[in-house]
């Protein structure tokens, strides 16, 4: 996958690798390794539900994160609802009703911009589910060091340096959809002016080009295998 940005070749993505189909158990299963931080999201529904969840006009979504280590924080509880949003916002869930579309988030290693990642390792297991989807998403994240410039590469050194320098760094995290472009979500910490807000969306919204990209690729890397499958049978 290119990683150059359009407006600044020094501004790069981290390497993105991913793997379809790696659990055999699930409706929709992707791996995700962005850098050194990787994901595995297994996507199971639309499920019977069970009574107290049930809800007459639309699927139920739950996301259950699982940390590397030990139960999850409540960071993680934090992701967990971010997710669902995410999810909730691009799936067709009113096609599914009564129903339960339960996806499931196991966190393999963490080097720094873990809501990204997560983010796209479920966009990712919910195409390979088939579930209808209003839109797909991509999720950036920018850092601002001390020095006023911009990265999108995040590790946990940088995101650490942001509690112990005189200027702390802010992180950006944006979610984009694939139709307009639009702000889906975001999350920010730090501080940081209007100016450099503005051009942190700038920045993310055109490397989430280059990951809608990465997305396509897979899908057609995938159905070719299939079709060759298919030619064998």
């Amino acid at each position: 996958m290119s990683t150059k940005t359009e407006d600044d070749k020094n501004l790069t993505l981290e390497p993105f690798h991913c793997e379809l189909n790696i659990l055999s158990q699930s409706d929709g299963s992707a791996m995700l390794c962005e850098g050194k931080t990787s994901f595995i999201v297994s996507v199971n529904g639309p499920v019977d539900v069970k009574l107290q969840k049930l809800q007459i006009e639309k699927s139920t979504v739950e996301i259950i994160y699982r940390p590397k280590f030990g139960v999850p924080s409540v960071d993680d509880r934090f992701l967990e609802m971010f997710l669902r949003n995410i999810c909730e916002a691009a799936l067709h869930s009113n096609l599914y009703p009564r129903t339960a579309i339960t996806v499931v988030v196991q966190e393999m290693h963490d080097n720094g911009g873990k809501l990204a990642c997560a983010t796209n390792a479920c966009c990712l297991a919910l195409i390979n589910s088939g579930l209808s989807m209003r839109f797909l998403v991509a999720a950036v994240t920018c850092i601002l060091d001390k020095k006023q410039q911009f990265s999108l590469i995040s590790s946990s050194h940088q995101l650490q340096q942001q509690f112990y320098d005189e200027y702390p760094m802010a992180t950006f995290t944006f979610v984009f959809e694939n139709i307009n472009y639009n702000i889906v979500a975001s999350h920010t910490t730090g501080t940081f002016t209007d100016e450099q807000y503005t051009e942190a969306v700038h920045r993310c919204k055109l490397a989430s080009e280059k990951i809608f990209e990465f997305y396509r690729n897979i899908v057609c890397k995938y159905a070719k295998k299939i079709g060759k499958r298919m030619d064998v049978q």
